[in-house]
């Protein structure tokens, strides 16, 4: 949340932000709750509707915050789609990598300028540790700023904190792998399940807006 909050901070009084429809709920409170006071507006968008996001662009949007997959419905958004209908507004494209990590999608190479990751999560690993952090995209002049954000606001994390991400990101790779098949041999059994209404998750063929981004 910190992170996130830090590249909202950034931003100027009557930014406009447009957040996905379907995002993690501490970030929605956040838009709702929190912005507001900033300055800041907000426009909630279905990320998928690539239409309703060009007509959702006003000449005062500074940032298209994008989650792939998203919390809690899991839905897929084409990154490389949103970057470069936002680039042509000039707006940048913040993605939330949380749940795919670097391992399965690589945003920056699809065209988003900043990655967010809560690294409490996949990239820790082991349940023992809170943080997040931003990655940002060659030649960005956001970085000044941050470090400014960083500096006088405090969302840094401590070194502890940061020494147990870096062990944890050694074994990240076959983690993953691991997570991904377990969780897909779940998915397809609950599909056979006849009280089982639907099932949310990107393995499985009949997902929602399955597409390929990363081809890995």
């Amino acid at each position: 949340m910190a992170a996130g909050v830090a590249i909202l901070q950034t931003l100027p009084p009557g930014s406009n932000v447009i957040f996905p429809d379907d995002i993690y709920v501490t970030f929605r409170r956040l838009y709702r709750d929190f912005l507001p006071n900033w300055g800041i507006h907000s426009t909630a968008v279905n990320l998928q509707n690539l239409a309703g996001l060009k007509a959702a662009i006003r000449p005062n949007t500074r940032l298209v915050w994008v989650e792939t997959l998203s919390n809690p419905l899991m839905k897929i958004s084409d990154i490389k789609a949103i970057s470069e209908i936002a680039h042509a507004s000039n707006v940048p494209v913040l993605v939330d990598n949380t749940f795919a990590t670097p391992i399965l999608q690589s945003p920056i190479d699809l065209g988003a300028d900043i990655v967010l990751y809560s690294t409490t999560k996949y990239l820790g690993g082991h349940s023992d540790v809170q943080g997040g952090a931003l990655v940002l995209g060659k030649g960005s002049d956001l970085l000044k700023k941050l470090l400014k954000v960083s500096q006088v606001l405090g969302p840094v994390s401590s070194p502890f904190n940061s020494w147990l991400v870096l062990r944890g990101l050694r074994t990240l790779p076959c983690r993953m792998e691991r997570h991904s098949s377990n969780a897909n041999a779940i998915a397809s059994a609950l599909r056979a399940v006849p009280a089982v209404e639907a099932v949310f998750y990107p393995g499985l063929p009949t997902h929602e807006g399955m597409i390929s981004q990363s081809g890995r």
